[in-house]
């Protein structure tokens, strides 16, 4: 029940975001979200993250720097969690959001105190399981093990599509209940109409927005443009995200279309956001996704968007976005072309795809999220 004592505004909520030096970027951009949203609608947050405190001192990217931020992260950053929790005599969070959950570890920190924690996908936790058949090279630490048992135990854990909750129930059998589902935001940015073509854009190409990890699916990217190479199609591919990898570079000397394949990484969003308003269509065939930012964003810039048949990116695109088989790349590029020939129905999603990409602002979900915080915490809005 809601007690009139106090109220959710009187004192901010704790939001633990991630470690800066671990490089996640769409999980820092979430807790910037997440933080904006709230300070729309006047809710104090304040959002903490382990500190890069001994890490700073080492090497980048060398075994001393892995080490040092295990400190800081596991050993650090508890210690202050532990503080500002469990402050005597202080004012304490009325409620604590953990905003990954990668770190899950950090849960049994908070005792019996009101929280929740976002769970974005299963994916790292599917790992070295049967079910992780996709992986190519499946990994479980020990961490991911505590971090597992942890999310088991939370008591809220807030899904970012309907494909994570079912995950969610499927993997841990846990009730419904436990699992609010609030879709992820899109970032104000994106939402805004570009202003002018970036000139580091060619003047036509196909657009690719993530890393090289394996559910992306990049390598069928590359399969699925030599497709349409094959079919006459001679459009660039550009690939946005991290540089091209070994294997990547060797599929693309046996497919012989390196010299039409284009890739930018470091990039900032104002580059991302001109690359979407421009493209001949966005090709995202993920194997598996929590979410899909790029599909949203894409639909707002007026990007046709040809993504994989899988949820959750089916909830995304809906009939606003042309659907693909992520492992038959014959078979998408012939969508694909077959999309093209159809301008007048390419075109008449575009209006309706901005809309739907429209829907996912930060006012609306920052009003979601408000409520849930005020259910389990107990106070009135």
């Amino acid at each position: 029940m809601l007690s009139g004592s106090r109220r959710l505004s009187a004192t901010p909520i704790l939001l633990v975001g991630n470690y800066l030096p671990d490089r996640q970027v769409s999980m820092q951009r979430y807790g910037e979200l997440v933080e904006r949203a709230l300070r729309l609608l006047e809710v104090p947050a304040r959002l903490v993250r382990p500190e890069p405190i001994l890490s700073r001192w080492c090497p980048a990217r060398s075994r001393v720097f892995r080490w040092a931020g295990f400190i800081d992260k596991l050993v650090l950053f508890p210690l202050r969690l532990l503080w500002i929790v469990h402050r005597p005599g202080g004012a304490t969070p009325p409620l604590v959001h953990i905003l990954d959950q990668g770190n899950g570890v950090y849960l049994p920190l908070i005792g019996h105190r009101p929280h929740l924690l976002t769970l974005h996908d299963l994916i790292a936790l599917r790992a070295g399981t049967s079910q992780s058949t996709t992986n190519p090279s499946p990994r479980f630490s020990l961490y991911q093990w505590i971090n597992a048992r942890c999310l088991r135990r939370c008591r809220r854990l807030l899904c970012v599509s309907a494909a994570t909750r079912a995950d969610a129930m499927a993997h841990w059998q846990l009730p419904i209940e436990r699992l609010p589902l609030i879709p992820n935001p899109v970032d104000p940015f994106f939402l805004v109409p570009d202003p002018q073509r970036h000139q580091a854009l060619p003047e036509r190409y196909w657009l690719h927005v993530g890393s090289s990890a394996w559910y992306k699916n990049r390598l069928m990217v590359l399969r699925i443009h030599a497709a349409l190479l094959d079919r006459g199609i001679h459009i660039p591919l550009l690939l946005i995200g991290e540089p091209l990898n070994s294997q990547e570079e060797e599929l693309l000397a046996a497919l012989g279309s390196g010299r039409l394949v284009m890739a930018l990484s470091d990039v900032d969003d104002s580059l991302v956001r001109s690359a979407y308003a421009h493209a001949e269509g966005l090709i995202f065939p993920s194997l598996e996704e929590g979410f899909g930012w790029p599909v949203l964003e894409a639909m707002a810039q007026g990007c046709p968007v040809y993504c994989s048949n899988r949820a959750p990116l089916t909830e995304l695109a809906g009939d606003v976005g042309v659907l693909l088989d992520p492992l038959d790349p014959v078979a998408a590029a012939g969508t694909i072309e077959a999309d093209g020939r159809d301008q007048k129905a390419r075109s008449q999603r575009l209006e309706p795809a901005r809309k739907r990409a429209a829907s996912y602002n930060l006012k609306a979900y920052g009003r979601e999220l408000k409520t849930l915080y005020a259910n389990i915490a107990g106070v009135p809005l």
